[in-house]
């Protein structure tokens, strides 16, 4: 027996300057609650990106919802706070991490990160999905918290 089967995860993620280390950011992704470092705003990115497939994928394998592991309320509270207020610069993604001016900034961003499986064998191994990245900030709307 064999079944095919998709999932496209809709996340929230928040990048800013850490607190306590110069010149490191830290990206966390709010939904399944991972977060990561780097030295600028586009490498805590690509490293949460890394880091939030692998923890989706891993749950997936284990048959465990991913979604089930939230950030804190109070750090979806800032993030709303961020994304609707109406004197925030809305800029592409691609812009806002790679600005020269981004370290007095805090950024929050919405990605969709699809995975496809293809032919699951029944009492098969699990199979490694493939992943395709697709990255996109969200003016208007958010999700119900």
């Amino acid at each position: 027996m064999s079944a095919e089967a998709d999932r496209v995860f809709n996340l929230w993620g928040h990048i800013r300057p850490s607190e306590h280390l110069d010149g490191v950011w830290v990206a966390h992704c709010l939904d399944v609650d991972v977060v990561t470092q780097g030295h600028s705003p586009d490498h805590a990115f690509r490293m949460l990106l890394e880091a939030v497939a692998m923890v989706i994928e891993d749950d997936l394998n284990r048959n465990f919802e991913p979604l089930t592991r939230r950030a804190p309320e109070e750090l979806w509270t800032r993030v709303w706070e961020i994304a609707n207020d109406v004197n925030a610069q809305r800029l592409p993604l691609t812009e806002g991490l790679s600005a020269p001016d981004a370290a007095r900034y805090e950024i929050v961003f919405q990605f969709v990160m699809p995975f496809r499986r293809v032919r699951v064998e029944e009492n098969a191994p699990p199979a490694r999905p493939e992943l395709a990245i697709a990255r996109t900030v969200q003016r208007d709307s958010h999700p119900t918290c």
